[in-house]
């Protein structure tokens, strides 16, 4: 029996300058020391904008500076590191600096990735509000952390929460989407399976 079936693939966390993602993700994806079942990767989410003909949902990077691999074999990442050093000094991968660094990511940061993201795509939360401006209740990523949230306006669709990802704090941009908004299928799908939060009575942002 395969034993990768009975593990999940470690994640990694490439550092990269902002800007320069794409093209790290295409050198890494070129390089033979990772294999067929490697997956290197960088996030998306989806932005709410609003304007006079309603929400309309944009996709930007969720991560600006982070490019991930997801691997079963630690060796493969060793290779690769010494690799992307011998590229990072000879091409200048990175326009600030002649290096560029692997490094594992925490199992508290992996939870926190799964919980938000898609397939590598982090979806609009759909909220409930009051005539106050009380949250009612969160369906989507956004109800893993609204307790981080630093900056909130519903009215522009728009939420920003400081969160601590790879030992720093990162603030993370999350698109709202409300119930006077069209449907999505997605959000139908997570109102129909009940997977909503519902917030403290009084909650505003």
């Amino acid at each position: 029996m395969n034993n990768r079936k009975k593990r999940k693939p470690e994640l990694y966390l490439v550092r990269t300058d902002i800007g320069d993602e794409l093209a790290v993700r295409k050198v890494l994806e070129s390089l033979p020391t990772l294999g067929w079942d490697d997956e290197c990767s960088i996030p998306v989410r989806e932005e709410t904008r609003r304007d006079e003909r309603g929400s309309h949902i944009d996709f930007k990077m969720l991560l600006p500076g982070c490019v991930f691999i997801k691997s079963y074999e630690p060796e493969r990442i060793r290779k690769t590191q010494e690799m992307m050093n011998d590229l990072g000094r000879k091409a200048k991968l990175c326009r600030d600096r002649d290096w560029v660094k692997i490094e594992p990511v925490s199992i508290e940061d992996v939870r926190f990735l799964d919980s938000i993201l898609e397939d590598n795509l982090m979806y609009v939360s759909l909220l409930d509000m009051t005539e106050e401006n009380e949250i009612k209740s969160i369906v989507g990523p956004l109800s893993y952390c609204w307790d981080k949230i630093t900056e909130f306006d519903f009215d522009s669709r728009k939420a920003v929460a400081d969160i601590e990802l790879f030992g720093e704090v990162r603030r993370i941009h999350f698109g709202i989407w409300g119930y006077d908004d069209p449907k999505i299928v997605w959000l139908e799908k997570k109102l129909k399976a009940k997977e909503i939060c519902f917030l403290p009575e009084g909650c505003v942002l």
